[in-house]
């Protein structure tokens, strides 16, 4: 029995290094692509932006990031939600204004 007792104290101590090396390796994920997304539309600072989806496009008052949405208001007091992995092309145009297509 203090045999066994000390083998388990051994096997336990042995794999402590283990388990805390495999919980590092979440850190090491690369961003997903609406992190992407949020990160490349905050660096813009926009002053307007302006949605289009559908063939629609909108012009939004306001917005608000909820990773991975962007939840904004448009000029008609609307309130619409996008997931930010599915935007397909973003354009600015030097003076704060962004479109976005998704």
């Amino acid at each position: 029995m203090k045999h066994f007792k000390k083998s388990m104290l051994v096997a336990v101590i042995g794999c402590l290094p283990l388990i805390l090396f495999s919980c590092d390796k979440d850190d090491d994920f690369p961003p997903s692509m609406a992190e992407s997304n949020i990160a490349k539309l905050e660096s813009y600072h926009p002053n307007d932006i302006y949605v289009i989806f559908d063939g629609v496009g909108i012009s939004i008052s306001f917005y608000r990031i909820e990773s991975p949405y962007l939840i904004a208001e448009s000029d008609t007091h609307y309130e619409y939600c996008w997931d930010m992995n599915n935007v397909k092309a973003f354009r600015y145009d030097g003076d704060g204004c962004v479109e976005i297509w998704f």
